[in-house]
């Protein structure tokens, strides 16, 4: 187990669809949910949601786009068009928390020996390894979260647990775009992912 520090990591990343309260104001980046098919690491046997972010902006980009979410990435084709109207739904807000949150990390040389499980457990699209280990987490630690590396190659996401909610109470929100203007600053992100984005904005 670990400590998420503050040095380390000062802000987190979390990609949504854009949408407002019913009371007008935008969703916050705090969103727990519990789907077992298609959210890694969510409990099998418990009753918990687990919220998803990024440790960087590009992370965060491949986790929230539905297209690189695919079970199969190879069925992708090269230079797949992705229409600008469906980045510009999606929005990428940075924000810092300000509680630190006990992690377990899945991320240092010995991780996987540690813990017992294979290195699979974060590539594989057959999610009951990653359920049965939350629940084990879940048994028999008081961590709030996993730090791992994603599929897509990217860099480091963190899941946590519904339980860990409180420790969100009090986060600065210091940025929302949507993954359209991201990408535009990136620059060349069609070329790094082998996409084209089409102008299909009426």
């Amino acid at each position: 187990m670990c400590f998420l520090p503050d040095e380390q990591f000062p802000v987190l990343y979390r990609g949504q669809k854009y949408g407002t309260t019913s009371d007008g104001e935008p969703w916050g980046p705090i969103n727990f949910s519990r789907n077992i098919e298609t959210n890694r690491w969510t409990p099998l046997s418990s009753e918990v949601g687990v919220a998803f972010f990024g440790i960087n902006q590009a992370t965060c980009f491949l986790e929230a786009f539905p297209l690189f979410r695919e079970r199969d990435l190879s069925n992708i084709p090269y230079n797949f068009p992705i229409g600008i109207s469906k980045l510009e739904k999606w929005e990428l807000i940075t924000f810092r928390p300000k509680a630190k949150l006990k992690v377990l990390s899945l991320t240092d040389d010995f991780a996987y020996s540690r813990h017992r499980v294979k290195a699979s457990i974060v590539t594989t699209t057959e999610l009951t390894q990653s359920g049965e280990f939350s629940d084990s987490l879940l048994k028999h630690t008081d961590c709030d979260g996993i730090l791992y590396r994603t599929r897509q190659g990217a860099n480091l996401a963190l899941v946590v647990f519904e339980h860990a909610k409180d420790k969100f109470n009090n986060i600065v929100i210091l940025e929302r775009k949507s993954f359209y203007e991201y990408a535009q600053e990136v620059g060349d992100l069609e070329r790094q992912l082998a996409v084209k984005f089409i102008d299909d904005r009426i």
